[in-house]
């Protein structure tokens, strides 16, 4: 019996892994810095540094007042994103309509660019750039 558990703990560990092989975004994490929202660019400075991490099928961010958080997939050079949520916490108006912006972008993601160190997301109704923080660390 505790051989057959260990060999299934190893099956399923070998699927999970081979399941995110294929994700370019699994464990990375990154800064926003720019956003383009119904054809208006904002770059992202000072008191909004937003960090956006995916994470084995998740995607989480945040600028410093709420959480956003939801499920991703890949295919190709298409993202999808399902099941995003957004903390509702009490913050000064400015960092309240940035987080937003970035969870209607986020919401909306189709697909994804690397380039180097920087990363493009695409919505429906505009993109993210981002740029990429070696450390992956919370």
């Amino acid at each position: 019996m505790k051989f057959l558990l260990i060999m299934l703990s190893m099956t399923l560990n070998l699927f999970i892994k081979s399941a995110y092989a294929a994700d370019h975004l699994n464990n990375t994490q990154w800064h926003v810095t720019q956003y383009t929202l119904n054809n208006s660019t904002v770059p992202v400075v000072g008191k909004y540094k937003t960090t956006v991490r995916f994470e084995q099928g998740r995607v989480t961010a945040f600028a410093g007042c709420n959480h956003i958080s939801g499920e991703y997939q890949l295919q190709q050079s298409k993202i999808k994103v399902q099941h995003m949520l957004m903390t509702l916490a009490g913050c000064p108006t400015d960092l309240h309509e940035h987080d937003n912006k970035l969870y209607e972008l986020l919401s909306h993601l189709q697909r994804y660019e690397i380039n180097n160190n920087a990363l493009t997301l695409y919505a429906a109704n505009g993109q993210l750039i981002l740029e990429r923080v070696e450390s992956t660390e919370h």
